[in-house]
């Protein structure tokens, strides 16, 4: 199924059918079909980005990390600094006890303000300085405000840019302290969605976003479901 141009939908019920659907099939993707044995995936409300027993449980636990031959990276940079964090759909450890990834559907709402897309950035930021692997998925067009997320971050941590050649993509930040690898897929409305890697500690899963768009698809009324 070809994604559908949800830019022409509310900003209500992408949050309230979309957002919140294909978070929760993407969590039972993982934990039924991906990840492996020691690792859970736990769909979980945004939080205020100053708490201390985040900063504090993932500050200490920092590792290096290497890369995978059979990956190819769209751009290598410099890890961040810590400030603060929040959290979204986040992959635990459970033996350890602590986020190594966190998987971030963009909203309607992370687009339509200034402050709001500076949020968005300083808890990508945030999550990266403290290795925490992360992947966006973006399937809304470009505002004003905003065109793609990944350069405002690599802004930020002064890493470059990519060239974007498509309207949406789905972005993966592997963090190999020091630096930062990014994998890429691009598409556009009316595309096939790609399979995506997700990194974890010293291995990787590939999120299917077809599976996961088309099994959040059935769950949801036709009305809401955007022509084209």
């Amino acid at each position: 199924m070809p994604i559908h141009n949800w830019g022409k939908t509310s900003h209500s019920h992408f949050h309230s059918f979309l957002h919140h659907g294909w978070a929760w099939q993407i969590m039972k993707y993982l934990n039924k079909s991906a990840l492996p044995t020691g690792y859970l995936a736990v769909a979980e409300k945004n939080v205020d980005p100053y708490i201390a027993d985040v900063v504090t449980t993932q500050e200490d636990n920092v590792e290096n990390y290497d890369s995978f031959p059979s990956l190819t990276p769209t751009l290598v940079v410099s890890a961040p600094t810590f400030t603060t964090v929040s959290k979204c759909i986040s992959i635990y450890d459970r033996e350890k006890s602590k986020i190594v990834a966190v998987i971030e559907i963009v909203s309607p709402e992370n687009k339509n303000a200034k402050e709001k897309v500076d949020t968005f950035v300083e808890k990508s930021v945030n999550y990266l300085a403290l290795a925490i692997h992360y992947l966006i998925i973006d399937v809304l067009p470009a505002t004003r405000l905003i065109d793609n997320f990944v350069n405002k971050i690599l802004v930020q941590i002064d890493g470059g840019e990519i060239h974007q050649t498509k309207e949406l993509y789905a972005a993966s930040f592997q963090c190999l302290n020091p630096k930062l690898q990014l994998y890429v897929e691009e598409f556009n409305v009316g595309d096939i969605l790609p399979k995506v890697p997700i990194f974890l500690q010293k291995e990787y899963v590939m999120v299917d976003l077809e599976t996961t768009y088309l099994a959040t698809l059935e769950d949801l009324p036709d009305s809401v479901i955007p022509d084209g």
